[in-house]
């Protein structure tokens, strides 16, 4: 019914107000019309969607992009709604929010909170450099990244750019706030209107033996193995990822938990969608080669260590579902390739930053390929075929 349809699922938790099946169930412009609006928006990697309705109103609108975010198709879907909603008299005001008034220094009550913090993806520091403002550094990611936020007369947090203590610091636009909160006794950074940023995460006691062994793969490069000749992680570039540890954050590897030396949890379990696609890492030896399984996402990587040179006597690759071949192409600039590839097969060619050069999903894929002077190839396809390679 439309009345379970709408009801608040979320209250009394971290949540946004999300109903039976929908992300938002209320929002007060609306509200104040009299509008009952409902919202769910959703992602894959690369394709993305929001769904609007107002059901009272019969007014259902649905925007679909190909790249981007679902948060950009929520505005487009809002927008329109708002337009739908002006032709029959109803017109839904937006005002921009005054922005907030900021403070030289931050309560005592929040300097407790300062320590290591993790989302789904990395490690993250909080300090409070000499009580002046909230700094959020991150630990584990490739590029490791800084945000500043003031504290203002509102009781929140919010984005800053500049130097704060020398007094020229400003609030970044759009407006982000962050607020602490508790949840079942767990303490989560979370931006206000939106989702948890990340949660405070607790001192990890590991043996030497354990931390020798996550201290050897720190900055060490796996390759998507497991995923099909056509696997969007292939064609879009993102069939490498990096093990990181850091000094900071004791115990920790990227964002889990560590176990044993084979072994690491991810334990952020923020009570909404922020914590959607969590991962556990399983490190073990196959044939050999040490192979990084994501598990709850069916993803095996192949360590750097394990992969060959792709050499000129290579004339042919045999394929394995299941299993890439990784090599690496060090000093072949100016080099021409062609390959013979039969159905249900690919090869995918990139460049020593990881940018995808070559593909035969691309057109006149058949003709000379000019191969970089360093970067990767992975040969990809159903068990028994054949991959032929003329020079």
């Amino acid at each position: 019914s439309k009345k379970e349809m709408a009801k608040n699922y979320a209250a009394g938790s971290l949540g946004e107000g999300f109903g039976l099946g929908w992300d938002i169930v209320s929002r007060s412009e609306y509200d104040e019309k009299g509008v009952k609006v409902l919202m769910k928006g959703g992602d894959t990697n690369f394709q993305h969607t929001d769904l609007v309705v107002a059901p009272d109103e019969k007014i259902s609108i649905a925007v679909l992009s190909s790249g981007g975010s679902s948060t950009y198709c929520e505005k487009l879907a809002y927008e329109l709604l708002d337009i739908a909603l002006d032709e029959k008299g109803i017109t839904v005001e937006h005002p921009e929010a005054e922005l907030p008034v900021t403070v030289d220094s931050v309560p005592e009550e929040f300097i407790g909170y300062a320590g290591v913090y993790a989302n789904k993806n990395i490690m993250i520091d909080i300090s409070f450099p000499e009580g002046r403002y909230m700094l959020l550094r991150t630990l584990t990611a490739n590029s490791n990244i800084e945000q500043k936020y003031m504290y203002t007369e509102e009781g929140s947090f919010v984005s800053v750019s500049g130097d704060v203590l020398s007094g020229n610091a400003f609030i970044d636009k759009p407006v982000e706030k962050a607020e602490f909160v508790t949840d079942n006794g767990r303490v989560f950074l979370k931006e206000i209107g939106s989702n948890v940023i990340a949660e405070k995460m607790p001192e990890v006691k590991i043996n030497d033996d354990v931390k020798a062994k996550w201290e050897e793969r720190k900055g060490m490069d796996y390759y998507y193995i497991s995923g099909s000749y056509n696997d969007m992680y292939f064609i879009a570039g993102m069939s490498c990822m990096t093990l990181n540890t850091s000094d900071e954050a004791p115990g920790y590897v990227n964002s889990c938990t560590i176990i044993d030396e084979n072994h690491a949890e991810n334990r952020f379990a923020a009570p909404d969608s922020s914590s959607r696609d969590i991962y556990d890492i399983e490190m073990s030896v196959v044939d050999g080669n040490e192979i990084l399984t994501l598990v709850g996402q069916n993803a095996s990587y192949i360590s750097e260590r394990n992969i060959p040179e792709f050499t000129k006597d290579i004339t042919e690759v045999k394929t394995k579902k299941g299993a890439a071949g990784w090599y690496r192409i060090s000093g072949m600039k100016d080099e021409t390739v062609r390959f013979d590839i039969p159905e249900n097969a690919a090869v995918y060619v990139y460049d020593q930053y990881g940018n995808l050069k070559y593909t035969n999903f691309m057109s006149e894929y058949d003709a000379g390929i000019p191969l970089p002077d360093y970067g990767m190839i992975v040969f990809v396809g159903d068990t028994g075929a054949t991959i032929g390679i003329n020079r």
